[in-house]
């Protein structure tokens, strides 16, 4: 999170800004401490899973397929339509490079 917040102020970057002010709305009211997923349902524990995982892994723009297999991991199966329902409905940046991702070569 302080990372986000330096990143944030020292690009002082408006999209990280809304960001973290949508995040930030989703979880108001909530007591401090972990969310569960029992506290705030499926249909919104999948969306504060790439929220937080936004705030981690700050980018200009994400993948569907980045979000589905964060999702999948966590145990979910979440219809890619969805997720970048998700996206277009919170103004997420989408990477829509097209092509299969490209990988970096390791020594």
């Amino acid at each position: 999170m302080a990372v986000y917040f330096r990143d944030m102020r020292r690009n002082n970057e408006p999209r990280m800004m809304r960001e973290f002010a949508r995040a930030f709305e989703l979880l108001l009211g909530y007591p401090p401490g972990p969310i569960t997923r029992e506290q705030v349902g499926h249909s919104k524990w999948w969306k504060i899973l790439l929220l937080e995982y936004m705030l981690q892994n700050p980018k200009p723009a994400y993948r569907t397929g980045e979000f589905t297999d964060l999702l999948t991991a966590n145990g979910l199966r979440i219809d890619p339509r969805e997720v970048r329902a998700f996206c277009i409905q919170n103004t997420i940046a989408r990477d829509s490079t097209p092509g299969r991702p490209k990988t970096t070569k390791t020594l």
